[in-house]
């Protein structure tokens, strides 16, 4: 007997859950990385959505490219985004969401990271994707005041000696 895995959630134990969810087509996961980036007691966050469509805002980070590794694309993806050089640390969260009216499903790696050099976003910076418009560096509270995902993100981006952490699958609507 075959068991299809995309039926179940992992339950954050030692076992999954069989959950219900739309179906979706065969696309694969797209593979996304993200810097948790503390300094001064401040997370940097970014918007989240081109243009103004949402208060949504996240780390850092985008699409990987095929042959690069996971922390090349995330010091490529914070340059592109901020114009900030990174030292990429170790994953601190594992993080999925799908959007089945479109769709998509995206895994996303969250690493630590510290800044490399210069430690302010120029006022003047463009993303040259023009997603990127909006950045905030927030304190523990502000993130609690500000509309984030994942969820989990305060817990493991404020606290350095949290474990590498799992945010299971959930949906994200536009």
């Amino acid at each position: 007997m075959q068991i299809d895995l995309r039926d179940f959630t992992w339950n954050g134990g030692a076992s999954f859950i069989r959950t219900e969810s739309p179906k979706m087509s065969e696309k694969p996961p797209r593979v996304a990385v993200r810097a948790i980036i503390i300094h001064e007691d401040r997370l940097l966050l970014v918007n989240a959505w081109a243009g103004q469509k949402s208060p949504l805002m996240c780390t850092p980070g985008g699409g990987v490219n095929i042959g690069t590794s996971l922390p090349e694309n995330l010091k490529r993806e914070v340059f592109e985004e901020t114009g900030l050089d990174i030292i990429v640390g170790a994953p601190a969260l594992v993080n999925e969401f799908h959007m089945p009216e479109k769709n998509f499903h995206q895994v996303e790696v969250f690493f630590r990271c510290t800044l490399d050099g210069k430690t302010s976003i120029a006022d003047d910076w463009k993303d040259l994707e023009n997603i990127v418009n909006r950045h905030i560096w927030v304190t523990e509270a502000g993130l609690a005041e500000t509309m984030h995902k994942p969820s989990s993100l305060g817990r493991v981006a404020f606290d350095p000696d949290c474990d590498l952490m799992y945010d299971p699958l959930e949906l994200i609507v536009s």
